[in-house]
């Protein structure tokens, strides 16, 4: 492991803090054993009961202070030096423990094997811990052999035994250090790759949040920031001539990138961004830089710096930059691997920027086209319905059978096409959001009265009735008539136009107490297939009909469109060959009992 690399040191730091958690267990569990030998002392060697009161509580005595203190040598770097001398204490009290009280020397030396091997375990010092503990044992050992020849065992094999022991603990410890240590860094891999993704999620979600702002640079700019914990982050695109344009920027930026903000300047102006442009990214600091870069960086106040390429479809387009001011910290390992996906998103994010200003672009261009087309088209439209009109009035002199068939023909074609530029006008108005609502009071009988009117004159097949049943009573309701009455209007149409026999009746009822308006439109017709009903009301879908019939459906579309912003719901029922049936249910506010108006007296007051 390298001893200066941050991963090692985060790992020391994780250790240490790991040996604060499991001291008192350790401690505790040690000092439990040693009080319960203790008790075998005094029950079978009463005579080492002075010596055991004498030593224990000096051992005690050791570990009291480090129980207290270890959070505060934690935070000043000294817990493992003071936990090492502590552990190191203990092995020469148990040492001198057997000297004093005259125990053997083998079983002076199984305490202490047993101590080596058991606080290898349970504290993760690693070896250089271990290797103290060793030695202080082996020579506490060796000196307690000298003074008290062994009484079964040779020396020289007690002295091989604990050796032996000793080195079983250190690889011991060693290993397990090192798994640990892969464990470790396996676990802040996927840290860092956790937060890496986290980051990335954050700035997508900021960067397609500010799609629509005019400030989005500045606002990824700032997320960039944000994400590396950087103190100023720039981005800078290139346009096709191969010059360079700084247009978002975040954090306190240094004076001579800031200046050049909004303004273009030529390759090479920065040797630094070409060189990101070339390398596509950058990962640099003060200390690690050529003199050329760090005085660049001096000058910038910056202490550490990245970079990342923008590239979208093998094309480099421009440059992320992010530093830290001098004497903040560097950048985290894990900063270079989030710039990269940074760039990505940036350069997807500045893609996703151009293509909605096309889409809005040709959108208002089409919007333009539409209206003014349909405005043009209009005018000659109404042009030869007038003229045909005449004709079929026989205004220019007698039309003679076929003729008036070849007029009423043209004329039904007319007002054909005429339905659907005003139905394209219509859409245009809803798409662009400019079909806004118009409330006011109206009288219901009146505009029931008009719209019966109005539908009188919707071509329909010969022999075909059209019926409605309205309420006797008549109230003032609150709606928008120009948009209900192009609702109704609609969908009278629409099942005259697919009835080729019976008739199409419209039941009109409105419930004061519910304040609701509910019209019921059925018709003879062909009906529709079950599967095209879901779709009935979407644009430009049409059931499967015959030419003469069809349409390019707008109607229904509007129709749901308008009852959506009346507040109201529309739905359709069908059986092929049984006709269909379509429902629609508004909210009208009852304001006042009106007199009803008759249909000869609209028409009355219609023709004066």
């Amino acid at each position: 492991m390298d001893e200066d690399s941050p991963l090692d040191s985060a790992y020391r730091n994780e250790s240490e803090h790991l040996v604060a958690d499991r001291l008192p267990l350790t401690v505790g569990l040690c000092l439990g054993l040693f009080g319960l030998a203790g008790i075998f002392e005094y029950l079978l060697y009463d005579d080492h009961w002075p010596v055991f009161l004498a030593i224990y509580p000096l051992e005690v005595a050791v570990f009291v202070p480090l129980l207290m203190w270890r959070r505060e040598l934690v935070r000043r770097g000294w817990l493992s030096a003071v936990n090492i001398l502590a552990w190191s204490a203990l092995m020469i009290l148990v040492h001198v423990y057997g000297w004093i009280a005259g125990m053997p020397p083998e079983l002076t030396l199984l305490a202490a094997i047993c101590l080596m091997t058991g606080v290898s375990l349970l504290l993760p010092w690693g070896l250089r811990g271990q290797s103290v503990l060793v030695a202080v044992a082996l020579i506490a050992s060796a000196a307690l052999l000298a003074a008290t020849p062994a009484s079964a065992v040779p020396a020289p094999y007690l002295l091989f035994v604990s050796a032996a022991a000793a080195a079983v603990s250190l690889f011991g410890a060693h290993h397990l250090d090192l798994y640990r240590f892969a464990i470790f860094c396996e676990a802040t891999r996927r840290e860092e790759e956790a937060a890496v993704g986290q980051s990335l999620v954050a700035i997508a979600r900021e960067i397609n949040d500010s799609l629509d702002a005019d400030d989005v640079l500045d606002r990824i700019a700032d997320a960039i920031r944000s994400a590396l914990h950087a103190s100023w982050s720039v981005i800078i695109l290139r346009d096709a001539q191969g010059g360079h344009l700084i247009v978002g920027t975040a954090g306190r930026v240094p004076g001579a990138i800031a200046s050049l903000r909004g303004v273009e300047f030529d390759a090479g102006a920065f040797p630094l961004v070409d060189r990101i442009l070339d390398a596509r990214d950058l990962s640099l600091s003060d200390e690690d830089a050529d003199s050329e870069t760090a005085a660049l960086l001096q000058r910038w106040e910056t202490r550490s710096l990245l970079g990342a390429a923008l590239s979208r479809r093998d094309a480099v387009i421009g440059v992320v930059l992010a530093g830290t001011r001098a004497g903040a910290a560097r950048f985290a390992d894990r900063g270079r691997e989030l710039v990269r996906g940074v760039a990505q998103h940036v350069a997807i994010a500045l893609n996703n920027v151009r293509l909605v200003s096309d889409l809005r672009r040709a959108d208002s261009l089409k919007t333009e086209f539409l209206s003014t087309m349909s405005h043009e088209l209009r005018t000659p439209l109404n042009v030869i319905i007038g003229y045909a009109d005449l004709l079929r009035d026989e205004a220019f002199g007698p039309v003679i059978g076929d003729q008036q068939d070849v007029l009423r023909r043209l004329r039904d074609n007319a007002h054909s096409l005429l339905e659907l530029i005003n139905a394209t006008l219509e859409v245009n108005r809803i798409e662009a959001g400019r079909s806004g609502l118009q409330l006011r009071e109206v009288d219901l009988r009146t505009l029931l009265t008009e719209l019966q009117y109005e539908t009188d004159a919707l071509p329909r097949q010969p022999g075909v009735a059209l019926r409605w049943e309205v309420p006797r009573n008549a109230d003032l309701i609150r709606t928008d008539p120009m948009k209900l009455k192009i609702v109704v209007r609609n969908l009278v149409g629409n099942a005259l136009k697919f009835t080729k026999r019976g008739a199409v009746t419209v039941s009109v009822l409105f419930d004061a107490r519910a304040r609701l308006l509910d019209v019921q439109v059925r018709d003879t017709g062909v009906g529709i297939p079950s599967e095209h009903l879901p779709h009935i009301f979407d644009m430009f879908h049409q059931a499967p009909s015959d030419a003469a019939t069809s349409g390019v459906g707008l109607g229904l579309y509007i129709v749901r469109r308008f009852v959506e912003l009346l507040g109201g719901r529309v739905s359709a029922s069908s059986r092929p060959g049984d006709g269909s049936i379509f429902r629609l249910s508004l909210p009208a506010g009852v304001v006042m009992q009106p007199q009803p108006v008759s249909i000869e007296e609209h028409r009355r007051r219609r023709s004066a």
